[in-house]
């Protein structure tokens, strides 16, 4: 934002500059010369009409400086292609008058929705002149396609979850003016819904808004393939201005058709449901520049038309870590908080190569065992093996009618797990936090994890069992090591784990580096990975680089940057040495981590759209 305030104060400087050099004492100025018949449009006439099948015409104004005397002036219309206007091909002052009206006809039964023509009026008199005035007027005109809906009120509601959800800000909702298309049904068009999101949280964000109309249009024409075509929002983040679309829209505008986006993506689609329409989460595009985001992550995109209400259909889900009870039963720790019109949510634990979609409707019709809570609050829920699962949650409304569903994706360990033998190979120095990376991420970068490098000395250990399978000791907490593999090429694999450190509230800190973050197999792990960000070991100068990205278990991220580990000396006196003093040094490592976990700065994931 401040680039672009300092050029706007270039320019300034440039105009200021031209109109002094250009002012001097010697330079002779010759005005025009007085013209008798002065006549002139005034540039501050709309040159957009608006118009009525209940009237047949309208007035263009023409105005002259003299007023003395009757003035006829003679007119030359040029018409547009398919225009259906008719032009005097004269005009008369009154004596007295400064203006003169021009009555243009129409037929209003050749007017079409949505279609604007006109052309270009010009003077054609010969003792006429416009030295200090405009000589033709151009205008087009014709009938809106757009009506105000026909309820008590012409506004609605619109839950912002595009930007917003790109910010990691909750989705605000706002009163918006929705009219309808007399065109296509089920067309709707929306009024400025930016700029109530402007007002609220440009500033805090450093957006600006141009402050221009503009509109968001949602086309609803099939009530089960919803989809919003792009729209100037007027909103800048300081990265250029932010037009909204959906990916539906950006394939029709590849020509791709929308009978074969519906077979192949019908999960883009949105619907409209009693008034209520409803986006699928990441079925939006943020664009910037010549960049490319999610928008709409949380699923949360609403509009209500006139006359209905959004209702408030969310369960939020938070990984607090496991708890082991005193006959060795293996609980995931999880904080639910449920909206207001969720009336309860019933969930269940999966693995995670399970059918989603199937255990939603196993939960719903009593297939799948499930438990249920009515409140916000804390759940313990058991699980036998170390793995990754799912925390499947289906929400319901007060009718006891199931609303909505939402997912937590858990990486668990179990107590049970046989005691892995490890092997100290080598002492070193860890450093987390050489440098932050989420100005690539984030909108706003959090910085790294504790706020600047934090070095301590550290132990590197190899599994007895598998030999690419490494940990080093101390890293985040001085109980809990980061455990990774190496391949035969020297890459990295820091699979989803626990750090040791948490949140004020008991939210658990996790790391895992960044492609498998995002998936290695992924268009956007495959970018990140040819971006340069793969860890890595290199073994002839013994070093250890990890491009981590450290998160919750509901994708709130607080940091994404480099750490390393170098290896300083492979003798077993040493290390045992060097593990005392980690053990110690650690021990302080994980309270400065912990306190700047507390006051930690939370950005939701912008993840890049593939």
């Amino acid at each position: 934002m401040k680039k672009a305030f300092k050029f706007s104060y270039m320019v300034l400087l440039s105009l200021v500059a031209f109109a002094i050099s250009s002012c001097t004492s010697d330079y002779d100025y010759t005005g025009a010369p007085k013209v008798a018949n002065e006549v002139y449009f005034s540039n501050a006439q709309q040159s957009k009409i608006e118009l009525s099948k209940s009237n047949s015409s309208f007035v263009i104004t023409l105005h002259r400086v003299k007023t003395e005397g009757e003035q006829t002036v003679l007119l030359n219309y040029t018409p547009d292609e398919g225009s259906i206007f008719s032009v005097p091909n004269h005009v008369t002052f009154a004596d007295g008058k400064a203006e003169a009206p021009i009555t243009i006809t129409y037929n209003p039964e050749n007017l079409q929705y949505g279609t604007y023509n006109g052309g270009t009026i010009s003077v054609a008199s010969e003792d006429c002149d416009t030295t200090y005035g405009i000589g033709s007027f151009t205008f087009k005109a014709g009938a809106t396609e757009w009506m105000d809906i026909n309820t008590n009120k012409s506004t609605g509601a619109f839950r912002d979850d595009a930007i917003s959800s790109l910010l990691g800000i909750d989705p605000p909702t706002f009163d918006v003016k929705i009219q309808k298309s007399v065109v296509e049904e089920g067309k709707y068009r929306i009024l400025n819904p930016y700029k109530a999101w402007a007002d609220e949280y440009a500033e805090e964000n450093e957006a600006t808004y141009d402050g221009a109309d503009h509109y968001w249009i949602i086309n609803a024409t099939d009530p089960d393939y919803v989809y919003v075509e792009p729209c100037e929002t007027g909103v800048d983040l300081g990265l250029g201005a932010v037009t909204a679309t959906s990916f539906v829209a950006n394939y029709l505008s590849q020509g791709v058709t929308l009978d074969k986006i519906k077979t192949a993506k019908p999960e883009l689609f949105g619907k409209l449901e009693k008034g209520v329409i409803t986006m699928p989460a990441k079925s939006l595009l943020i664009l910037m520049g010549d960049k490319g985001y999610y928008g709409g992550t949380n699923g949360l995109f609403s509009v209500a038309l006139p006359g209905n209400v959004i209702a408030d259909y969310r369960v939020e889900a938070t990984y607090k870590g496991r708890f082991t009870d005193a006959n060795d039963n293996d609980f995931a720790q999880v904080t639910m908080t449920l909206s207001n019109d969720v009336a309860k949510v019933k969930y269940a634990l999966v693995p995670a190569s399970s059918d989603l979609n199937a255990t939603v409707s196993g939960i719903i019709d009593g297939s799948v065992a499930s438990e249920e809570v009515s409140a916000s609050g804390d759940v313990q829920v058991p699980f036998d093996e170390t793995g990754k699962y799912v925390l499947v949650m289906v929400m319901y409304n007060a009718n006891d009618e199931a609303v909505g569903s939402d997912v937590l994706n858990l990486s668990l360990k179990s107590s049970k797990d046989a005691a892995e033998v490890w092997n100290d190979v080598a002492a070193g120095t860890v450093t987390i936090g050489v440098k932050s990376y989420g100005s690539i991420l984030f909108q706003k970068d959090p910085g790294v994890l504790m706020g600047e490098p934090v070095v301590t000395e550290g132990v590197l250990s190899q599994s007895g069992s598998d030999p690419t399978k490494f940990r080093i000791t101390p890293f985040a907490d001085d109980k809990t090591p980061l455990e990774f593999t190496v391949a035969e090429d020297g890459s990295i694999t820091v699979e989803t784990q626990e750090t040791g450190l948490a949140l004020q509230d008991g939210t658990a800190i996790l790391v895992t580096d960044i492609v498998t973050y995002l998936g290695a197999d992924s268009d956007t792990g495959k970018l990140f990975a040819s971006k340069g960000f793969i860890s890595k070991y290199d073994n002839s100068k013994k070093f250890y680089t990890f491009f981590n990205i450290y998160t919750d278990a509901s994708d709130n991220a607080f940091a994404f940057e480099s750490d390393t580990f170098e290896v300083t000396d492979e003798g077993n006196a040493k290390i045992h040495a060097a593990f005392a003093k980690a053990k110690k040094a650690a021990a302080h490592h994980s309270a400065v981590v912990s306190a700047k976990a507390h006051k930690m700065y939370v950005a939701k994931r912008g993840a890049w759209a593939k």
